[in-house]
């Protein structure tokens, strides 16, 4: 039996580059210099540490970790790949390799991870349910404009969902492929948590920019037996899911929308 609840790597490096590709991505003047400043490291230990020549102590790992916002799982499969390859004691990098390897075994990837990383960006989802509304027009001054793009910046998106197989061109014009992908709510990574965090800023943008008669916006607080908290959070995925489905369908849709849900507790 599988488990897709999180996003584990074969390769401790694998979660320092898909960090700081994505700081870096959001701002262009994000340097290595500044990742290793973030991460509490040396410039020069870092760049050895990607180079894998040299490894973390099993406290730097675990602060490195933290610091990287790992789930616990994550954090802990992070040291034991860590662990596995430099620990100098035999007996320590056996009982990591069988963490890690038991680890991979029974959690699955939903999307391979380029995948995963491309469409945890909301503009690239975005993108893809505007080219299901009828006033559609494949002109990247105007999905520019209306995504809040920079026109030159449209045809990369294009680009990348193309490559994976989302959008295919027919006729001079982009259609959807028809292809469903996931990303998955328990998936930690750092691409998906900047996801929600730009949803959320957008929704924050909306109270003020968008008419109420065009959102919804209202909050429910009420006391929980966490026992009950996963069954809680699988009825919102599939309230979720069929909501979508009921309302995005047939031919007449003419504009974008988001539903985003926020379960959380507020006790420190």
């Amino acid at each position: 039996m599988t488990n897709s609840t999180q996003l584990f790597f074969e390769d401790y490096r694998q979660y320092l580059r898909e960090a700081f590709d994505l700081r870096s991505s959001r701002n262009k003047n994000y340097s290595l210099r500044s990742f290793a400043k973030d991460l509490g490291l040396a410039v020069s230990t870092l760049t050895e540490v990607l180079a894998g020549k040299y490894g973390l102590s099993p406290e730097r790992a675990t602060d490195v970790a933290v610091r990287l916002n790992l789930s616990a799982m994550q954090s802990e499969h992070f040291c034991n790949l860590v662990t596995m390859r430099f620990s100098r004691k035999m007996e320590a990098r056996e009982e990591a390799r069988r963490a890690v390897e038991q680890r991979l075994s029974t959690h699955t990837q939903e999307v391979p991870t380029e995948q995963f990383k491309t469409i945890a960006q909301w503009q690239h989802s975005a993108l893809l349910r505007l080219l299901e509304t009828k006033n559609y027009v494949q002109e990247n001054s105007w999905i520019g404009q209306r995504l809040g793009l920079p026109p030159e910046e449209v045809d990369a998106f294009f680009e990348r969902l193309e490559k994976l197989n989302l959008i295919v061109r027919e006729d001079g014009r982009f259609k959807p492929t028809g292809e469903f992908v996931t990303v998955g709510d328990g998936r930690a990574s750092e691409a998906l948590r900047q996801a929600h965090k730009d949803i959320m800023k957008k929704a924050i943008v909306a109270i003020d920019d968008v008419p109420i008669n065009e959102r919804q916006m209202s909050s429910t607080m009420f006391a929980i037996d966490k026992n009950d908290l996963e069954a809680a959070k699988e009825e919102l995925t599939q309230f979720r899911r069929q909501f979508a489905s009921k309302y995005c369908k047939g031919n007449n849709t003419d504009d974008v929308y988001v539903l985003g849900m926020q379960f959380f507790s507020l006790l420190n």
